[in-house]
């Protein structure tokens, strides 16, 4: 089908013009068929001109019978033409062109929504086509969404529903199956409940070296504990203090247990600053407590309490929705168990 071939004999020429000629002048009506393929919007008389003020826009007009017989001419300028059933954009695509690149789908549409032919091809149009009357042109396994058709098993913008999109301000967003499969950059998860919206919650947001938070002061000579949990990297501060005098002596000790969440691997750094010693670590694996030992002898006179900066470090996890808390206790006057090795501290 060419734009202006009214007659349907394949060439677009005088004969052509002289039937939309004649409709015209008998004020006779053209059927359905001829009228989308009459060019209906204005045509440019050459490069760079503008539209010919002759014709009628959106109206099968003299105008168009010029065209129909400069091309069966072959007659410079060529004008631009544009007909409905010789678009060639698909139809559940909006475009500012009438028409759209299936001829029965056309003629469907248009019967019911003439400016689909005469104007353009709005949400209206692609509408009836692809999701009404006229539908069913989305090609197997492809769904209608508005202006086009749309894969809803793995397309992020429209992810099992129309509309439903998949974003991710922390890594990459996919959608696998008709649900959204973000993968997040190191440290982050989704915790809302929504992966719709990607990695919104950080682990690790403590991890520059930053003022730690103070736990106060536990006794290293007396029963008593200290627990602290937390959803991210977090430095903290502890005096391990010298509280009992009796019996004498007594020295000061502490164990410091850290029990990751499941599925995420927290690691343990602890740093004597009376010490003024290197980071002792616990590195254990996933599901293992990260356990170090604090000691510190009684040096019979003056003060021995102790300070210590404790840093929960993230290091993985296996589940980007495993958002369970971290558990820090420390446990004073424990001793140290026979074999194990600990923080000495010298006053």
């Amino acid at each position: 089908m060419q734009c202006g071939d009214l007659n349907l004999d394949g060439q677009v020429n005088a004969a052509d013009a002289a039937l939309l000629r004649a409709q015209l002048a008998a004020a006779g009506s053209l059927t359905l068929q001829q009228s989308l393929s009459c060019d209906v919007i204005s045509e440019l008389r050459a490069p760079g001109l503008g539209p010919d003020p002759a014709d009628l826009d959106g109206v099968c007009s003299l105008a168009d019978a010029d065209v129909m017989t400069r091309n069966g001419q072959s007659l410079p300028p060529g004008p631009t033409q544009a007909c409905a059933l010789g678009a060639t954009t698909p139809c559940c695509q909006v475009h500012g062109g009438v028409g759209c690149n299936t001829p029965s789908v056309v003629s469907c549409v248009c019967a019911q929504r003439a400016q689909c032919c005469t104007v353009g091809w709005d949400a209206a149009c692609t509408q009836l086509a692809c999701a009404g009357s006229c539908g069913g042109v989305c090609p197997a396994g492809l769904s209608y969404c508005p202006t086009d058709c749309f894969n809803l098993a793995n397309d992020p913008t429209n992810c099992g529903g129309c509309g439903h999109h998949c974003t991710n301000a922390h890594g990459s967003s996919a959608c696998t199956s008709g649900t959204c499969n973000p993968s997040c950059t190191f440290g982050w998860q989704s915790c809302d409940g929504d992966l719709s919206n990607g990695c919104e919650s950080n682990r690790t947001a403590g991890n520059a070296c930053v003022a730690a938070s103070s736990l106060g002061s536990l006794a290293g000579d007396a029963a008593g504990s200290v627990t602290r949990t937390g959803y991210a990297d977090t430095w903290l501060s502890v005096q391990l203090a010298e509280t009992n005098s009796t019996p004498f002596p007594h020295d000061l000790s502490a164990r410091i247990e850290l029990d990751s969440p499941a599925s995420v691997n927290f690691d343990l750094d602890v740093v004597c600053l009376s010490c003024a010693g290197s980071p002792f670590t616990s590195s254990q694996p996933a599901g293992v407590p990260d356990l170090l030992y604090v000691h510190q002898t009684d040096s019979i006179v003056g003060n021995d309490s102790l300070e210590l900066v404790i840093h929960v470090r993230y290091f993985s996890t296996s589940s980007l929705t495993a958002c369970g808390l971290w558990t820090l206790t420390l446990t004073g006057d424990t001793g140290v168990p026979q074999g194990t090795s600990a923080i000495t501290c010298s006053p």
